[in-house]
């Protein structure tokens, strides 16, 4: 028996934009872990690269929480972005 040629491309339609939707929203979540990512890497290159005076003078490696803590090093840090 033949089905309807208007019902079976009206069916393939929708089933190729739900399907494109997927796909978009999927490209879109790519996009921003990627973008989330590298931002990451980015910061942490310039922690590390501010902290090296900081390893040199004190000796030891202090967290990023506490460098982050002082005024000295938010200046230098934010200087440089």
């Amino acid at each position: 028996m033949l089905k309807n040629p208007a019902v079976v491309r009206a069916a393939w339609k929708r089933e190729f934009f739900v399907a494109l939707k997927r796909t978009t929203a999927t490209v879109a979540m790519i996009k921003k872990t990627t973008a989330a990512f590298l931002i990451l890497v980015i910061l942490l290159i310039t922690y590390f690269n501010h902290l090296s005076p900081i390893f040199l003078r004190y000796g030891y490696i202090p967290t990023l929480s506490l460098a982050l803590r002082t005024r000295r090093f938010q200046l230098r840090f934010f200087q440089t972005l």
